[in-house]
């Protein structure tokens, strides 16, 4: 039966640090969660910054090509286009010229027409032009633009418009979804393992108090007993048994002695 009650309360306690640390775990799994999703979008956005900082970079390039003194250096201009994926339309005096190596006629005229259709873009063809940066959607596909009005005279004036599709990094996004999910698995990992072993340390005090209550009732309920029987023995002699005086005597002053010592005990 002590066995039965020693395994029962071991089970107890088990299901105790078992419970403190599914708790811990959930805590800091929600935690660890949260930081991941900020942390993913803080970079996520720090790598569309990079594109968008490497755009502005190569649109200034482009401009520094078309507004060379020497003239336009068609070629050079078609050739940076292609190798940065761009799309370059130049409006000189009203007239289009467009760089556009890689892009058919139609999407560019769609395109074109998405330009326009914004706030920034719809001065392309007017020497009124406003300067900046700005997106357009056009056939399901997201451009960054970027248009910078040039006034050579009061009669002549240019207006260059960069264009380029914005495009997901796939295998740098993966990369770096892959990071962050070990790295995030290695800590949840590493706050269970704490959660395990504090859940431990908090759960032994009370089992080590458990252990020293059950130590004091089993000595105290051998010193309660040892006396009982005494008395019980004696009482029974003494009312089922004809004895001498002297017997008695002895029988009720043991009773009295271990009544005495009882109420010590008390």
């Amino acid at each position: 039966k002590e066995s039965y009650k020693s395994t029962t309360r071991g089970a107890i306690y088990r299901k105790s640090r078992y419970r403190i640390t599914a708790f811990c775990a959930l805590v800091t799994g929600l935690v660890l969660l949260i930081a991941f999703a900020v942390a993913w979008q803080a970079a996520r956005r720090q790598m569309s910054n990079a594109d968008e900082s490497l755009f502005l970079s190569q649109c200034q390039t482009v401009t520094a090509y078309v507004s060379s003194p020497y003239g336009v250096d068609t070629q050079t201009v078609l050739q940076f286009a292609g190798q940065n994926q761009l799309a370059v339309a130049v409006v000189d005096g009203g007239t289009l010229l467009t760089f556009v190596p890689d892009l058919q006629k139609e999407t560019l005229t769609q395109l074109l027409a998405s330009v326009q259709a914004s706030a920034i873009g719809r001065g392309l063809y007017s020497s009124a032009a406003q300067s900046g940066n700005f997106m357009v959607q056009s056939a399901g596909q997201n451009w960054r633009c970027f248009l910078q009005g040039q006034a050579m005279s009061t009669t002549q004036w240019r207006n260059i418009l960069v264009m380029q599709p914005v495009t997901v990094h796939s295998a740098e996004v993966l990369r770096l979804l892959a990071v962050y999910a070990a790295a995030f698995m290695l800590g949840w990992a590493a706050l269970i393992l704490m959660s395990a072993i504090l859940a431990r340390f908090a759960v032994r005090p009370i089992e080590q108090a458990q252990t020293e209550q059950i130590r004091f009732l089993a000595s105290a309920s051998h010193e309660l007993k040892t006396p009982l029987t005494s008395i019980i023995g004696y009482s029974d002699m003494l009312r089922s048994q004809t004895l001498l005086p002297e017997q008695q005597f002895k029988a009720a002053n043991y009773i009295y002695s271990e009544g005495k010592r009882l109420e010590s005990l008390a």
